[in-house]
């Protein structure tokens, strides 16, 4: 491709007119590309990463500041580009096992969850927009709003918070199934993204003492700040405490529980009472003696499906197989499959049969899907 094809080919994904597929196919390469821009220290230099890819297809370019997760997009564009990655994607022939039509037909996860009120009332939030339900002990409406999947815990600031409130008022339950996201806006402004099968427990309106909530599965967490209530966030095993900040924890059952903190500060306490305090980019796993392993992280690495994408950076396919299958509803025998590591970055609402394609390409492993909903994974 010559200088005027390659930045065709960039305007036309800038501007959302590739394909699906040409966009799985270019994002597929991030970590192999980003990988080459490592500096001895391990970090990544995408400056560095830019101004080579520009110097090498134009004399006078003119650069953007983009947020972290577009400046990848941008930065693998024009090298997949340059390499033919479009090129492949426009002339492989296609896959006859993907073309099958039910591949094609499972879509990503959607706008879908279940909210059950303290009285037993159960609302399906994917059907029901406006007001949903009223607290009036409490002094709390219930909004949802369907179309961006957000439903919103409204406090009335007439109405004064006392102790027989807090014993009539039982815990509620907002749950996604697989194949289902959505945000839940509790009464004190705390924005809270529930991940597929999801679930959690709060009240309608918290104490004077503290705000506690109880997550299985996995959200990302951005609490409003109030220092005379703590926030408190229980899942099996640990408690975390904060004040205000931005985090993500993954607590799904039989799986290795995660907690990273994008910023602020948190606070965790173990079921064996072990404590450890988080500071920005950094990622503690609870291991099974309850102690806390402690690692400096990219945050954006845990919180890429939150900003719409799946990211593998050396994920053990095990892994990365099952967040498919959480995400797309569908089934996969976990348990033996090799521990190859995944490297990939493809948007997740791309259909099922879009993202194999994206994912066999980048790492050389041939998925297939059965009529039952179970993937199939074998290396090529």
């Amino acid at each position: 491709m010559d200088e005027k094809e390659v930045l065709a080919l960039l305007q036309k994904y800038q501007t959302n007119q590739c394909t699906a597929q040409e966009i799985a196919i270019v994002e597929s390469h991030f970590l192999h590309l980003i990988n080459d821009g490592k500096t001895p220290e391990g970090e990544i230099d995408y400056d560095r990463i830019e101004r080579e890819i520009w110097a090498n297809i134009s004399p006078t370019p003119v650069r953007r500041r983009l947020p972290a997760l577009a400046r990848y997009a941008a930065i693998i564009t024009v090298v997949a580009c340059a390499a033919g990655g479009i090129y492949y994607a426009s002339h492989q022939k296609p896959n006859i096992q993907h073309q099958a039509v039910s591949a094609k037909q499972i879509q990503p996860a959607g706008n879908n969850a279940t909210l059950t009120l303290s009285n037993g009332q159960t609302i399906a939030l994917n059907t029901q927009s406006g007001l949903v339900g009223n607290h009036s002990l409490t002094g709390v409406s219930i909004t949802n709003n369907v179309n961006s999947g957000t439903v919103t815990f409204s406090q009335d600031s007439k109405t004064t918070q006392t102790s027989h409130i807090k014993e009539a008022e039982g815990p509620n339950t907002i749950s996604t199934p697989r194949g289902g996201q959505y945000r839940l806006v509790l009464s004190d402004g705390t924005h809270v993204y529930l991940n597929a099968s999801s679930s959690l427990t709060f009240p309608a309106r918290f104490s004077e003492e503290t705000r506690e909530v109880v997550i299985t599965g996995e959200a990302y967490f951005e609490v409003a700040r109030d220092p005379r209530k703590p926030f408190l966030v229980t899942t099996k095993g640990q408690q975390l405490k904060v004040l205000g900040t931005h985090f993500n924890v993954s607590a799904y059952p039989n799986e290795q529980l995660k907690t990273t903190l994008a910023e602020g500060s948190v606070e965790l306490t173990s079921s064996s009472l072990q404590k450890q305090l988080l500071k920005p980019g950094q990622q503690a796993l609870l291991l099974s003696a309850g102690d806390f392993e402690v690692h400096n992280v990219d945050a954006e690495d845990a919180i890429a499906w939150h900003s719409g994408y799946f990211l593998f950076r050396e994920t053990p396919l095990p892994e990365a197989i099952r967040q498919i299958c959480r995400w797309y509803n569908v089934d996969a025998d976990i348990q033996n499959l090799p521990l190859t590591p995944v490297n990939a970055m493809l948007p997740n609402n791309l259909t099922l049969s879009d993202f194999i394609n994206g994912l066999e390409f980048s790492n050389g492993i041939k998925i297939t899907l059965t009529e039952e909903r179970r993937l199939i994974v074998n290396k090529k």
